[in-house]
């Protein structure tokens, strides 16, 4: 009985010793103090009937070791501040340029969305073709499509992103081309940042949808060139228009062709060609046509009226060199007549260049021309007309004076010298 008592005492020294450590890092309820001192008087009646135990070294060293030392009361530690992480930023592609997004990389694919230029596009795949990622369809939750990296810029870590292969590729069905036909017409002039644009309106008129252009166009007053081509078109004229993917039978788009330094008053020829795919594949056509551009001339344009003599510049036209030629770049093909914009700008004092003859200029100069002309036409008619009225009279008086002398020699002739004197006295 002694024995098991000694084994209980110190399990209850201990855990009297463990009562009175705090412990401020558990959370829960306090120690009831009415326990405690239950316990503490349990262990004082029980001490003094318990017969000390020999003790071994070793016992002696583990109780030594397990007797609780007194501390501190720790302090409350502060709470960890958790510090938050960057969020992973979403791929985005910005287009510099409007830009097909396909079903697959390459132009073998349709066109499932118009990307347009300055737009924001969710990157959610990359591509195992260079160039193309994936994007997600803006407006189509799920959708997506390959876009050509040509005209984007690309911000984000694609690292983490799938890789995507391409798609089969579309079969094409062997179908009957149907027949491409088109019009030309000049709808407008454009003025996009200091750049003059030819507006060119498309009018489709055969069975077959026409999905890509290409133009050549020369000012051939001043032998100025422009070229382009694209599978996009124009809703509409002017500088901000709708873009417009194809033209349906029919329908009709328009295209800038330009841009051009100036052409007002002059003559362009425009060489369209229209093909029924993109970038001008299968069946195309091409139609050539001459446009006169005409000259802005309205009074709330100009400024600083001076008047012209129109004399003058008939004498300048007079001294104005004028031979014919043609231009290097039509390798003597077609020929000119005219005069050098150097010469016509010195005597005629006009012109923003010395390599061009605005053809607002040389209109001038030609009415002037023409007026001082009229003039001297005017003139000289008046002067002819009052020499014929002079020669009528003298012609007039001419025959007054033959008749008199004819009168006279038949007198003469029938009455002799008297009656001859007689007449002379009359007269």
């Amino acid at each position: 009985m002694r024995h098991r008592i000694a084994s209980v005492l110190p399990v209850l020294t201990l855990g009297l010793a463990l009562l009175a450590c705090n412990f401020p890092q558990l959370a829960g309820p306090q120690v009831d103090e009415a326990a405690t001192e239950t316990l503490v008087a349990l262990a004082s009646q029980i001490a003094p009937t318990l017969e000390p135990l020999e003790a071994t070294p070793t016992q002696a060293a583990r109780v030594q070791t397990e007797s609780p030392a007194a501390t501190d009361t720790p302090s409350p530690s502060s709470t960890p501040t958790i510090t938050p992480t960057d969020t992973p930023s979403i791929p985005i592609a910005r287009l510099s340029q409007n830009t097909n997004c396909r079903s697959g990389p390459g132009t073998i694919y349709d066109i499932e969305y118009i990307a347009m230029a300055g737009e924001d596009l969710t990157i959610i795949a990359r591509s195992s073709v260079p160039n193309y990622v994936i994007i997600e369809i803006p407006g189509m939750p799920g959708q997506s499509c390959w876009l050509w990296t040509q005209y984007a810029e690309t911000t984000g870590d694609t690292s983490g992103l799938p890789v995507r292969t391409p798609p089969p590729t579309p079969t094409p069905q062997p179908t009957e081309t149907p027949a491409l036909a088109f019009s030309i017409s000049q709808a407008d002039i454009s003025l996009c940042s200091g750049k003059e644009y030819l507006e060119i309106q498309i009018n489709n008129a055969g069975p077959a949808t026409i999905e890509s252009f290409s133009y050549q166009a020369r000012d051939l007053d001043n032998n100025e060139t422009a070229s382009g081509q694209g599978n996009i078109f124009k809703g509409n004229t002017g500088c901000l228009p709708l873009m417009q993917p194809s033209i349906a039978p029919s329908g009709s788009a328009y295209v800038g062709v330009g841009p051009f330094t100036s052409f007002a008053g002059h003559t362009v020829r425009v060489t369209m060609t229209a093909c029924a795919a993109d970038d001008l594949g299968q069946q195309c056509s091409q139609v050539r046509r001459d446009f006169s551009i005409p000259s802005p001339s309205d009074r709330s344009l100009k400024e600083h009226f001076t008047p012209v003599d129109p004399m003058a510049i008939l004498e300048g036209v007079e001294t104005l060199p004028i031979t014919s030629w043609s231009y290097i770049a039509d390798e003597g093909t077609a020929r000119h007549i005219g005069p050098m914009a150097q010469d016509f700008n010195r005597i005629f004092g006009v012109g923003g260049d010395e390599g061009y003859i605005s053809a607002v200029d040389g209109n001038g100069v030609a009415l002037a021309s023409i007026k001082a002309l009229k003039a001297i036409t005017e003139a000289q008619s008046a002067q002819i007309a009052a020499l014929e009225s002079r020669l009528a009279e003298i012609e007039a008086q001419g025959r007054n004076e033959q008749g008199v002398l004819t009168i006279q020699m038949l007198v003469s002739f029938a009455f002799g010298a008297g009656a001859m004197a007689a007449c002379w006295v009359y007269a």
